[in-house]
């Protein structure tokens, strides 16, 4: 008989995790990459013979409702660090899920922190300009070393600025967003200013500049030299920042400039130097040109005031003077000046060999008082030597003409001598009182004095004649005053043209005409003009004169 009996079998069960507590408590954390800590769970009871493990997820998240989730799983053991930062001036909720290799869970309850963290921005270093540093430019840039956030925060400067080293007081600008700045002001001259700057986070953490009390002293651009020979320099600086007027402040080094002035005509201030501390100058300089002359004092225009005569090109030849009198530059010559008094003030002009040539003259006039000019220098004698036209009431005419050479003084006559229109300069080359040249404004050359004994002239220029091209000028003379038409004719006898109808005076005269037809009264040196010019071929122009008539052809061509 077979008897069975019941063997028992294992059935496997799981329990779940045992329950476990979150240590880091509620609360503020002042890190970003804070470690989230609980106790340790177990595998559920009576399953560690069956080989169970153990494992947590932690999750965290800014929902309350935990809409977004951040999770770290399968961690072994009972805390956490992010490895990034999170988010700062922020509410965290977390837990933890502790479960084993079947899956059972256990959840830890829920809790929260609040992230409140800040770094102070890194240290930086100042770079320009370097610690007393003189510097050019009354606007410079100032430049410095990057500061950075450990927080990844955003970083600005304050820049400072004080004449104060302490900075007791001191101008800020804020809110830089570049580690660099130029001043949109002019500092002052001849100042020492300090400066250092701070960095700042959005947060407000401030960190300064690792120097202190750095400088910097702001002159401008000068020109130094040892002007006396006492082994200091004396400098001249351009205070206007204006290059093209040069160097125009002295600073006092033991001398004193007594006279500042263009004294060579480039437009540049030089100076007239006294080194014994009075007002009468022993050394002429010019900073531009490194230019440095002794000064010669003596009355060179004969006006009982001492000029300064110096060498304004530093070619040892006193060329030039300065006339304390009325503060002018001059021309110098070793060769004496011819003086007279050409406007008739008391005074005497002088002619000066400038260019130290006695050939050509006494080239250069001057008038100590200011009151005449030369407003043309040129040989009206013939002797290759120069003469002056002199202006003496500043009205650009000439009322006398001077030739130093012969000393001659005489009056000049304003009359059209060319019959052009435009006053010439008649004149009396050898004071015998007789006119027999002039200066044509005109062609700026020196002309006979045409002389009219008979009706002559009756010029016609061009002839033939482009009317498309050119006017043709009509030149004719007249021995004495009186009525006076010309008029033109074709070749059947029509009259086509009038171009002068009136009272003429004695002398030389000239019109200019177009080709055009019409009637005309045309002044001396006028355009007989019309729109409608004549047709091409031969005509005939009648001079009708008050004591004869003469008759001239002239071609018209196209």
């Amino acid at each position: 008989m077979n008897t069975t009996y019941p063997v028992p079998v294992g059935i496997p069960y799981n329990t779940s995790p045992a329950v476990f507590s979150l240590l880091s408590s509620s609360g503020t954390v002042g890190t970003r990459r804070p470690t989230f800590d609980w106790s340790d769970s177990s595998a559920g009871a009576d399953d560690g013979s069956y080989g169970d493990w153990l494992k947590y997820d932690i999750l965290y998240s800014t929902s309350a409702a935990w809409t977004t989730t951040t999770s770290s799983i399968g961690l072994v053991v009972s805390n956490f660090t992010p490895s990034s930062n999170l988010n700062n001036f922020t509410t965290y909720f977390w837990k933890v899920n502790a479960y084993d290799s079947y899956a059972a869970t256990t959840t830890s309850t829920e809790w929260w922190l609040y992230v409140t963290s800040n770094s102070a921005p890194t240290p930086f270093s100042l770079t320009t300009p370097t610690n007393g540093q003189t510097v050019t430019t009354r606007k410079p840039e100032f430049d410095w070393s990057d500061s950075t956030e450990p927080d990844g925060d955003s970083v600005m400067y304050e820049f400072r600025h004080s004449t104060a080293s302490g900075f007791s007081v001191y101008t800020a600008s804020s809110g830089l967003i570049s580690s660099a700045f130029t001043f949109d002001v002019n500092l002052d001259f001849f100042t020492t200013y300090y400066w250092r700057v701070y960095a700042y986070d959005s947060f407000g953490s401030t960190v300064s500049c690792l120097e202190t009390n750095l400088w910097i002293f702001v002159e401008p651009n000068k020109i130094s030299r040892d002007i006396n020979g006492d082994g200091i320099p004396e400098n001249v600086y351009d205070v206007d920042e204006n290059t093209s007027n040069g160097y125009e402040s002295y600073i006092n080094q033991g001398t004193t400039a007594t006279v500042k002035i263009d004294g060579d005509n480039d437009g540049k201030y030089d100076f007239f130097i006294s080194t014994s501390g009075d007002s009468n100058p022993e050394i002429y300089w010019d900073p531009d040109s490194n230019i440095i002359s002794t000064i010669t004092v003596v009355d060179v225009n004969s006006d009982e005031i001492l000029d300064y005569v110096y060498d304004s090109n530093g070619d040892g030849t006193n060329d030039k003077y300065y006339n304390p009198g009325n503060m002018t530059i001059n021309s110098y010559s070793a060769i004496p000046s011819k003086t007279s008094d050409v406007n008739g003030n008391g005074n005497n002009e002088q002619a000066l060999d400038q260019d130290g040539n006695p050939n050509n003259g006494y080239e250069t006039f001057i008038d100590p008082d200011g009151i005449s000019t030369a407003v043309v220098s040129i040989d009206t004698d013939g002797d290759g030597k120069i003469d002056h036209f002199i202006d003496i009431n500043n009205d650009g005419i000439p009322d006398k003409l001077w030739d130093p050479d012969n000393n001659v003084v005489t009056v000049v006559q304003l009359q059209d001598y060319n019959g052009d229109g435009v006053s010439d300069w008649g004149i009396d080359v050898n004071g015998d009182g007789a006119y027999d040249k002039y200066y044509s404004l005109a062609t700026r050359r020196l002309l006979n004095i045409p002389v009219i004994n008979s009706n002559t002239g009756y010029n016609i220029g061009p002839n033939p004649f482009n009317p498309s091209e050119d006017v043709a000028t009509i030149v004719y003379d007249l021995v004495k005053d009186g009525d006076v038409i010309i008029d033109i004719y074709n070749i059947t006898g029509e009259k086509v043209v009038v171009l002068v109808s009136g009272y003429r005076t004695k002398g030389r005269h000239q019109v200019k005409w177009n080709g055009g037809n019409g009637e005309f009264d045309t002044q001396d040196g006028g355009i007989a003009w019309s729109g409608n010019k004549i047709a091409m071929g031969i005509y005939i122009i009648r001079y009708k004169l008050p004591d004869r008539t003469e008759y001239k052809k002239i071609a018209i061509i196209k």
